[in-house]
């Protein structure tokens, strides 16, 4: 057993004995995807900005099979460290096709958080969507290996997934975030750790109160559909890199973890509303999807099995 993974066996202990904070699985809606019905395609006037966080040259092809899942034109900005990867990522993307490409090379430090609310800060302004993307890659623990895939799958694994989370989008203009349910194998994880005191700091400057036995719920994996202007207090706090400690394997209990708990906060500060999403086949326990056959569906989904934080 490597350093690494021995710091996870004593952090898995610590989860497990932390006070639960997210409802119990069986009361965790999430909306079924793709939706029932064939909403209308939808095009470029929207506005997309895909942010991808590629530390893992070696994912690019993985990444670039996905995003072929999105059926109208976006613009693509990748982030990495070093400039052979970048190296890597420009073959790849040489003959992209798909609309304009913007590739930087940021520090390996503050993991994908970072490049995304700091590196990128300059993005959100000029789309009014955005899909937050990296590399995730968890060596860490044997049964987290197939997170990734799942996470992907679950919010681009296909066209129809693609067209039903923009109606979603269009259908409920005050609908900010759009995630993924949790990896079952994750569940113990999803409350504070020891991020509460380092949260509850950043969320007050955003004008948020936390508090320790309230519920919780976030992208676990920080990946995740956002329109721009719910994620706009966060993006205006004007975080550096400096703000984010340097890299030495963290499991927890860093800025970047605290930024992945306090985004549905964030979308309710800013006055929107979030959902979770799953895709049946993906999940051992669906009595708490919801499939979803209208718009009408969909208003009763957020109105009756959708939850706030900050209230």
């Amino acid at each position: 057993m490597n350093y690494r993974q021995a710091s996870f066996k004593r952090l898995f202990t610590r989860f497990r004995r932390a006070p639960p904070t997210i409802r119990p699985i069986e009361l965790d809606f999430s909306a079924a995807i793709p939706f029932d019905y064939h909403p209308a395609a939808h095009t470029s006037a929207l506005g997309l900005a895909v942010i991808c966080h590629i530390f893992y040259a070696d994912m690019v092809a993985e990444f670039g099979r996905y995003l072929q899942n999105i059926p109208f034109p976006f613009d693509l900005f990748i982030s990495t460290d070093t400039e052979s990867k970048e190296a890597v990522i420009r073959r790849f993307f040489a003959n992209w096709m798909k609309g304009s490409i913007d590739i930087r090379l940021v520090k390996n430090q503050g993991r994908d958080i970072a490049p995304k609310f700091v590196s990128f800060r300059d993005v959100y302004s000029s789309y009014e969507y955005v899909l937050h993307l990296h590399s995730k890659r968890s060596d860490h623990a044997g049964f987290l290996a197939n997170w990734r895939g799942f996470l992907l799958n679950n919010l681009i694994g296909s066209t129809d997934i693609v067209n039903s989370i923009f109606a979603a989008f269009s259908h409920c203009p005050r609908l900010g975030i759009i995630a993924s349910q949790h990896f079952e194998p994750i569940r113990p994880f999803i409350n504070w750790g020891a991020n509460f005191e380092i949260s509850s700091k950043l969320a007050n400057r955003m004008g948020i109160t936390l508090r320790l036995n309230h519920a919780l719920d976030f992208p676990s994996g920080s990946m995740f559909w956002a329109r721009s202007a719910a994620l706009k207090p966060l993006v205006e706090l004007n975080l550096t890199f400096d703000d984010f400690p340097s890299e030495c394997g963290q499991l927890d209990g860093t800025l970047a973890h605290a930024v992945e708990r306090l985004s549905y906060f964030v979308c309710e500060r800013a006055g929107f509303r979030w959902i979770k999403v799953s895709h049946p086949k993906l999940f051992n326990q669906t009595g708490a999807i919801v499939r979803i056959e209208g718009p009408s569906s969909l208003d009763r989904f957020l109105a009756e099995k959708t939850p706030t934080l900050i209230a």
